[in-house]
């Protein structure tokens, strides 16, 4: 049986706090974007709407957030945020994102994006992300 594929709406509202944006889509998905950093920036989806309890393997109990720079531009197609060291692009359409430097070299960008998959069995969601490679990436 072909499982169906879920991808993020279009972008329907945003709300910013300090060093940090959540962005709700048409379909009531949630994208959560945090700068940890001037170079960290870490993102979370919720497909639900509905956030599991904050964790990571990446990021030690010991961390202390130091962003000098957190701008949030709402443009015409999409939103951008901006730290002393990266921009991210979020496409408005699709909820797609594109990091660079500030100067506009692409570091990593969306190509599926992310999606997920429900899981009929177990409960919960298969969650997916495909990027598209760079010139020079194996």
């Amino acid at each position: 049986m072909q499982q169906t594929e879920y991808f993020p709406g279009r972008f329907l509202s945003m709300k910013s706090g300090e060093n940090q944006l959540e962005i709700t889509s048409d379909n009531q998905c949630i994208l959560r974007i945090q700068a940890l950093s001037d170079h960290i920036i870490r993102i979370r989806y919720a497909p639900d709407g509905i956030f599991e309890n904050d964790f990571s393997y990446a990021i030690t109990t010991k961390f202390r957030s130091s962003v000098q720079k957190f701008i949030v531009a709402d443009k015409v197609t999409f939103i951008q945020i901006s730290t002393e060291a990266l921009v991210l692009n979020i496409d408005k359409g699709d909820l797609k994102t594109t990091f660079t430097t500030p100067t506009g070299q692409i570091i990593c960008r969306d190509e599926k994006g992310f999606h997920w998959e429900e899981n009929t069995r177990f409960g919960g969601y298969y969650v997916k992300m495909s990027k598209v490679i760079q010139e020079g990436e194996h």
